[in-house]
């Protein structure tokens, strides 16, 4: 993630001094106000105000640059302002299907994949269901949207985790549902990854992971989004006897898998309490636990 890049880019962004260079003019945000917040709101209301989209349109690498650059403000303005700006943005080309995909498409990119400046599953939910809505948008550019909203609609932070049927290491049939204890990491991975390898090692000799599974605090539970063959039990089979291990090949599609691994942390009752960690906020997180 490049969150880090924000605040500098904030003030590029609102600065008047790199409008001429950009496909069209951004909005000129009055004086008056004075602070990055309201700023923020300003920009991100007014930003499509002196665009044509049709001519926006021929060119999608310049229009998806400012796309990007509309999005990076959005973390410092409020809620229902930014809510309210896609929802009027979506209203002025509702009858253009081929904006509409467009704009769902560049979302992606800006909120959802490895290419994002940062991921945000509430605003990209709120980019890709005007696309999933619109009547005149085709089947088969929904596809990949609907799936995407399907998952993520049930896998956000603070949401209940989905129950998960798999196969164990050792052929028996559980669900994620059933691992009980105060804290739940789930971690989805392949055998065959590298970082997968490593995050398994470093996760297994880590004194205070350890400390809390032998208290009974902590479960581990390591999936892989594949089929329970024999070839899969040999691969995982050194993995940590303390360790619930299984398999399934339904896990990327109940599960938010974009990236492999993914880390998933749960509290006692199955809640979300954060995925997507990387490893070092993980152990950090788990240190910091009393």
């Amino acid at each position: 993630m490049k969150k880090a890049l924000f605040p500098i880019l904030s003030l590029l962004l609102l600065s008047p001094c790199v409008v001429a260079q950009k496909l069209f003019p951004y909005p000129e945000i009055p004086d008056s106000i004075d602070n990055l917040y309201d700023r923020s709101n300003y920009f991100v209301t007014h930003f499509w105000d002196k665009c044509d989209i049709k001519t926006a349109l021929k060119s999608p690498e310049r229009l998806d640059s400012a796309f990007r650059d509309y999005v990076t403000l959005m973390p410092h303005a409020t809620a229902d302002t930014v809510f309210a700006a896609v929802d009027r943005l979506y209203d002025d080309i509702v009858k253009n299907p081929d904006a509409v995909v467009t704009f769902g498409r560049m979302a992606e990119g800006a909120l959802y994949d490895n290419t994002a400046e940062y991921w945000s599953d509430e605003l990209y939910l709120k980019f890709i269901e005007p696309v999933i809505a619109n009547k005149r948008v085709k089947a088969a550019d929904k596809l990949r949207f609907e799936r995407q909203a399907r998952i993520l609609s049930k896998s956000q932070e603070g949401m209940t985790a989905p129950a998960l049927p798999y196969v164990t290491r050792e052929g028996a049939r559980h669900d994620l549902k059933d691992q009980a204890a105060e804290f739940v990491i789930i971690f989805f991975n392949d055998p065959d990854c590298d970082e997968c390898a490593m995050i398994k090692l470093r996760l297994d000799a880590d004194v205070k992971a350890t400390a809390l599974q032998e208290a009974g605090r902590l479960k581990i539970v390591s999936i892989s989004p594949l089929e329970a063959e024999d070839e899969w039990r040999s691969k995982v089979s050194g993995y940590p006897s303390a360790w619930e291990v299984g398999a399934t090949p339904e896990a990327d599609n109940v599960y938010d898998l974009r990236q492999t691994p993914s880390i998933y942390l749960l509290d006692r009752n199955h809640r979300i309490l954060a995925k997507n960690l990387s490893l070092d906020v993980l152990l950090h997180t788990l240190g910091a636990i009393k």
